[in-house]
């Protein structure tokens, strides 16, 4: 397994292109393509935050930010969380062909994920600004932080 990732490391591009045809795909005969993972999250947001920090008292400068880090964070936790045990099944008909280096499929899975993620960061940026927060060095921690999620 150990030789699997070394391998799956050093070709990335196997699963980073496979990843990334998928998701082409994913949105190709959409009107508005991939920016439908931006519009979701972001009407949540603007909703929600709205709506809960007035009911709840919280400024909405301190509200929103949190509630945008909050949910896009946790949908990428949670879209590794609820693939990972279906990679096996997804890619069922690969793996009976023959030899297949199981890391590709895991980092194909993991990838996917972190694409998505990338595109609603720009929710967490846009709302940053707007809200004029600016970053101090405890957001230094995000850096390990995100390298163990990916």
């Amino acid at each position: 397994m150990i030789s699997d990732l070394v391998l799956a490391l050093r070709k990335p591009g196997m699963w980073v292109y496979s990843a990334w045809i998928t998701f082409l795909l994913k949105y190709r005969k959409t009107f508005i393509g991939p920016l439908w993972i931006i519009a979701g999250p972001a009407m949540f947001i603007i909703i929600l935050g709205t709506l809960f920090g007035n009911v709840m008292g919280h400024d909405a400068k301190d509200f929103v930010p949190h509630l945008a880090v909050g949910l896009i964070l946790w949908g990428y936790l949670n879209s590794i969380a609820t693939a990972a045990p279906r990679i096996y099944l997804l890619f069922r008909a690969s793996l009976l062909q023959g030899r297949v280096n199981h890391m590709n499929l895991v980092m194909r899975m993991i990838f996917s994920s972190f694409v998505v993620f990338m595109h609603q960061a720009v929710i967490i940026v846009a709302v940053l600004l707007i809200f004029r927060i600016t970053p101090t060095a405890s957001w230094l921690y995000l850096i390990p932080a995100v390298t163990l999620t990916f």
